[in-house]
């Protein structure tokens, strides 16, 4: 790929649009060009057709932001990057079993994903709304990420004969009709082959791997937007990916119904909050709710570990993915990443690890990741992990 290749990378998320552009370099780190973040405010159900005129206006904003920061006004290629509740994902499992030895080549291979591709299509389909009866739901992946043969993990396995092949496969589903009105209506300047799409879990899971052992495995929770998303990674595969509808939204919403704010004047007060950015009897009232809101966020992820640790303890380690905003540094942590970190750490969670103790609990945050680029946007691309994974995730991986 040339030097001055561009890339427009879109974060479509619960409650935001982020977008960045990334100039890929084939020597030295990637640049980052521009990048920015719009609060959308969707209908309170996911109604493909009530929701698409908010996404549709969004990238296009944000599309003409990033071309404005191009060197040629030009943008080669596109990376949409999709957070629940957009996609439905899986990791199955697909045994074969045979007598003589079989030879695992391409066109095994692509039939056996197409047909377990297919199986979880009708069992999974109906849990996606969709804007029309008969609409067709459309793979945003599928992917292998494991095989093991003859009962060995091994890495190269096409062209190898076997007796068996046990198959871990990802896959992630969505709506037809939101993959195509983002190539045509949305982003038509980008050629149809130069648009990509991915799941925020497979991303995250590609980019730890890389950095992280998860042979150990381990929870990642990324409470940003509507809703709080869970993954499990172990063992060379997304074990499970789960959400519950209490995510940053949540603390906003709080602050705005007991104090009367509106959503836009709940958030402004909410960031002055994260930075202790208030006086100490307005900061011990906002407190309160927020304490008060982390009980029922406590509970509901309790609830949902739980369930998950029926079957299997939960890996030691947790990932949290820090909160975004471009008015955190390094050096002071959000107040309500703090209280999280709290409550993640209770007891009654150790009990549910594999070694029955509390969480290991590591930040996933923008600064770590900054590093890994040259930043000439001043914005909020310092700040957005979300964003900068993404990146990462394009640079290493889009061709």
């Amino acid at each position: 790929m040339s030097k001055d290749k561009t890339i427009a990378i879109f974060d479509i998320a619960s409650s935001s649009i982020g977008a960045l552009l990334l100039q890929k370099q084939t020597k030295g780190k990637p640049t980052i060009l521009s990048s920015k973040r719009e609060q959308i405010s969707f209908p309170k159900e996911k109604n493909f057709s009530a929701s698409w005129p908010f996404v549709e206006r969004s990238i296009v904003s944000l599309f003409s932001f990033l071309e404005k920061s191009s060197p040629n006004k030009n943008i080669d290629m596109a990376m949409c990057v999709f957070s629940a509740p957009w996609y439905i994902a899986q990791t199955r499992i697909t045994k074969t079993i045979r007598e003589k030895n079989f030879k695992i080549n391409e066109s095994f291979m692509e039939e056996l994903i197409d047909d377990e591709a297919h199986r979880f299509g009708l069992e999974w389909g109906s849990k996606i709304p969709h804007e029309k009866e008969k609409e067709e739901d459309v793979f945003i992946e599928k992917t292998p990420l494991k095989a093991n043969l003859n009962g060995y993990e091994v890495n190269n396995f096409l062209n190898k004969e076997v007796g068996s092949l046990e198959m871990f496969s990802y896959f992630s589903l969505s709506q037809g009709s939101l993959k195509e009105k983002i190539k045509e209506q949305a982003l038509p300047q980008i050629h149809e082959g130069s648009v990509f799409f991915h799941s925020f879990p497979f991303v995250v899971f590609k980019i730890l791997s890389g950095v992280a052992n998860m042979k150990e495995g381990a929870v990642v929770v990324d409470i940003s937007g509507e809703i709080t998303d869970i993954f499990i990674m172990r063992n060379g595969i997304i074990e499970e990916v789960n959400s519950f509808p209490k995510g940053e939204n949540f603390f906003i919403d709080s602050i705005a119904k007991t104090f009367g704010k509106s959503l836009v004047d709940a958030r402004s007060l909410f960031l002055k909050y994260q930075r202790k950015d208030l006086k100490d009897d307005v900061f011990k009232k906002v407190d309160l709710v927020v304490s008060k809101a982390l009980d029922e966020w406590q509970k509901s992820l309790g609830g949902l570990l739980i369930e998950i640790a029926k079957d299997r303890f939960l890996p030691q380690n947790l990932f949290l993915c820090e909160l975004s905003s471009p008015m955190f540094s390094e050096k002071k942590m959000p107040t309500l990443l703090k209280k999280l970190e709290k409550r993640i750490e209770s007891p009654d969670f150790a009990n549910l690890t594999i070694f029955k103790k509390h969480f290991a609990i590591k930040l996933l945050s923008p600064y770590s990741l900054g590093g890994y680029f040259d930043n000439k946007s001043k914005g909020l691309s310092e700040s957005d992990f979300s964003l900068l994974l993404s990146a990462l995730f394009a640079n290493k991986y889009l061709k």
